[in-house]
């Protein structure tokens, strides 16, 4: 299974500002710091989801991959999409679980 993250840019450049903690950046710096601060929040909201599995079941996690401005998810006939989004005031992260049924209900 895939899990991909989509973040609004009013949330993101939020999230950004409260990463730099009152420090200033350039613009090079900002766009790092986006990518940067993306999989960091990704991590966290994953980790956290993991912690609360009910088995031991063995769960390779690679490293985020940044795709920017994607228009669409590839889906086979065989795989299913669970999506849940997190709102706030600056905009939503969306969430998507993708893979087949068999690998989403075993994770």
């Amino acid at each position: 299974a895939m899990i991909a993250f989509s973040y609004d840019d009013l949330l993101l450049d939020e999230l950004v500002k409260i990463f730099l903690n009152g420090e200033t950046a350039n613009k090079e710096e900002i766009k790092e710091l986006r990518e940067s601060v993306s999989c960091e929040i990704a991590n966290i909201i994953i980790g956290n989801a993991l912690s609360d599995f009910i088995d031991s079941s063995k769960i390779n996690i690679t490293p985020p991959i940044l795709i920017y401005k994607a228009k669409s998810l590839f889906k086979y006939k065989s795989s299913k999409i669970y999506t849940a989004s997190i709102k706030t005031k600056f905009g939503e992260i969306l969430i998507a679980a993708v893979g087949t049924m068999k690998s989403i209900e075993k994770n």
